[in-house]
């Protein structure tokens, strides 16, 4: 696959596909169940219009029906029939084993609707075919057809048609010879009477484009993926650097997902109910329209939960400004060896509602193997933080990638930030945030805890049948709470990282800087930051956003780029420091203030680095996070 193509072609050509890259529920839902599925569209679009205008004739006269796959699906326009839009045809076929002596039941029973269709496999309605089927056998009625008029193949057709979306219309089954030509007189159809027009025309087309297809036309074939894995890396190949930052990751591999314009309601960064929901719908649809790029039999099992939890992380983060703050190594360094035992969940004023760190720990954590951590995202919602540390997947080319075959892990841990309320006056507004982590993991380990009923039950099917539904509730939550576990100790151990970070932005240090990864060009850098109004401006500016989304840049704020002098970063650890070096741990220190000393500012007191016997290589100094005035008591 060429660099430049995209992850699955049928998924995203609007040209040759437009009903399946629409993303609509239909036909991507039922198109889930096939095996072995080929997407098929004839190249020329001009030929295709002379070659489906044809007129049409008798069934057995198209000659052989059959196309490549035992699943195939096709679409083309449906103007030349005098019908607006376009229409998509799945096409299902099986063979009729030679050795088989009653070939009516094996077709009753082995019907290629039942493969997406659950209510095909019902007994009642196996019995109705059936009947139909040796009553038409039984028949004396003369129905013009080949002169084989043996069985041999189940062919099904699935119209599908464009109308205010996508709706199925009707579904066909033909039985062909051995030739591959139908015998009409047990073709058997399930469509209303007022689209019975279009189905003759969407067949007609069809058949014909098989013929034209037959005699040398060209076509587009495209089968599924056989594994169900993301596109690596090659040697000479490098990800884009959007890359490096999970919401860039997220919505650059969505879509869907990132074509979904910012609400216009939000309430103190959190977004309404219904946008909530169409966020999740969209990003649902998507990721079954990516999956229907592999084969049934080789599909993962995929939680919609977590992947659900990144993708709105990553969308609210974009609403709510894209924030996204840079911690350098030596930075990540510092805030890994200070302590944060005192800070208090009410000292964090991030000025974001939502906002994204990128930062590599100093020690390798993984949350899966493959998975090393790189970044974290924090959301204020309501009365809680909403904390979520990200990891990308080694060695996977992600602009290569759909989604579904490489969804990053991440572990989501919601933080109590109790504010005073005068309804609740008890309540504990002092929470540190290591006791907020205890009362999260508390509360995640409670809301995930195995149910003490079981709710598994045989169920009676409309048509006599019977079914055993399990209540999987127990293990699903077991093994949520398995993973959870597995990579709490990775979020502890990042903690320090997070929180000081925090506290760092939380007080607005002059010591943040805006910059670009990546360099877009000068005049769309210009037209961002150009505050007029004027309507030629405002244009300008909406083809910046759009210069900007499309290419591979990012708006970055890194902290801390001017703390270390040069000598300082040569004698920090990693840079030939003496093995007898080690760390004297910073911490944060409650510096009370103002008018009776009412008020408290945080105030780091940073880590140094001490080597034995030599006192230290840096000198302890306090980091004002925040400039307090010149009159201001202090304790």
């Amino acid at each position: 696959m060429s660099i430049d193509e995209p992850p699955f072609r049928p998924l995203a050509d609007r040209t040759h596909f437009p009903l399946l890259s629409g993303g609509d529920d239909l036909p991507c839902g039922n198109l889930m169940g096939c095996e072995h599925l080929v997407f098929m569209a004839p190249v020329d679009l001009s030929a295709t219009r002379l070659t489906i205008g044809k007129e049409g004739v008798e069934w057995h006269l198209y000659g052989d029906t059959r196309w490549p796959s035992p699943a195939v699906w096709i679409e083309f326009c449906t103007s030349p029939g005098g019908f607006s839009g376009r229409c998509g045809v799945l096409v299902m076929r099986v063979e009729i084993p030679a050795d088989e002596r009653d070939w009516i039941e094996w077709v009753a029973n082995n019907n290629p609707l039942q493969q997406i269709f659950p209510p095909e496999r019902g007994e009642a309605v196996i019995q109705q075919k059936l009947e139909m089927l040796r009553a038409v056998e039984s028949s004396t009625e003369k129905v013009s057809g080949p002169v084989d008029s043996r069985p041999r193949f189940i062919q099904s057709y699935c119209i599908y048609r464009e109308d205010a979306g996508v709706k199925l219309v009707a579904s066909y089954t033909d039985h062909l010879n051995a030739d591959g030509i139908p015998i009409p007189k047990y073709r058997m159809a399930s469509v209303q009477p007022y689209d019975v027009d279009f189905c003759r025309f969407a067949l007609n087309a069809l058949f014909r484009l098989n013929t034209a297809r037959l005699a040398g036309m060209k076509f587009i074939a495209i089968p599924q993926f056989q594994t169900c894995e993301p596109a690596w890396l090659l040697p000479d190949h490098k990800n884009p650097k959007w890359v490096q930052f999970h919401p860039s990751r997220i919505l650059r591999t969505r879509p869907a997902l990132r074509a979904l314009p910012t609400p216009e309601k939000m309430m103190d960064g959190i977004m309404m109910l219904e946008d909530a929901q169409e966020v999740m719908n969209v990003r649902r649809r998507e990721a079954n329209l990516h999956m229907l790029a592999f084969e049934l039999s080789t599909r993962r099992g995929t939680s919609m939960m977590e992947d659900g939890n990144a993708s709105m992380s990553a969308f609210v983060h974009r609403a709510n400004g894209g924030a996204i703050y840079v911690l350098p190594d030596r930075l990540v360094e510092e805030f890994d060896n200070t302590d944060c035992n005192e800070i208090q969940i009410s000292d964090l004023k991030l000025p974001f509602p939502t906002l994204f760190l990128k930062f590599t720990p100093p020690q390798p954590l993984v949350l899966a193997e493959g998975a090393p951590v790189d970044g974290c995202y924090i959301a204020k919602q309501g009365d809680e933080y909403f904390v979520m540390l990200t990891s990308h997947w080694e060695g996977v080319d992600y602009a290569r990638s759909l989604s579904v075959a490489c969804l990053d892990p991440t572990f989501g841990l919601h933080l109590p930030a109790p504010a005073f309320d005068l309804n609740n006056p008890g309540q504990d507004t002092e929470l540190t945030v290591n006791a907020a982590v205890e009362m999260g993991i508390a509360a995640f380990l409670k809301e995930n805890a195995p149910p003490t009923d079981d709710m598994s039950q045989t169920i009676t099917r409309p048509d006599g049948t019977t079914t055993f539904i399990e209540d999987v509730r127990a293990k699903s939550r077991q093994r949520r709470i398995t993973v959870f576990q597995s990579q709490e100790p990775v979020f502890r151990a990042c903690l320090n990282i997070i929180v000081n970070a925090a506290c760092f932005i939380s007080f607005q240090p002059e010591d943040i800087t805006d910059e670009w990864e990546g360099e877009p060009p000068a005049w769309a850098i210009e037209a961002l930051n150009n505050p007029s109004q004027a309507r030629r401006d405002r244009d300008r500016k909406i083809s910046a956003v759009r210069t900007v989304a499309a290419g591979d840049y990012t708006r970055i704020k890194i902290c801390g780029k001017s703390l270390f002098s040069d000598a300082h970063q040569e004698s920090g650890p990693g840079h030939g420091i003496s093995p007898r070096a080690h760390w004297r741990r910073g911490h944060w220190r409650r510096q009370r203030h103002g008018v009776g000393l009412s008020l408290t500012t945080p105030r780091w007191i940073r880590p140094t680095i001490v080597k034995k016997d030599n006192g230290p290589l840096v000198e302890a100094r306090i980091y004002d996070v925040q400039k307090l005035s010149p009159n201001t008591d202090v304790e």
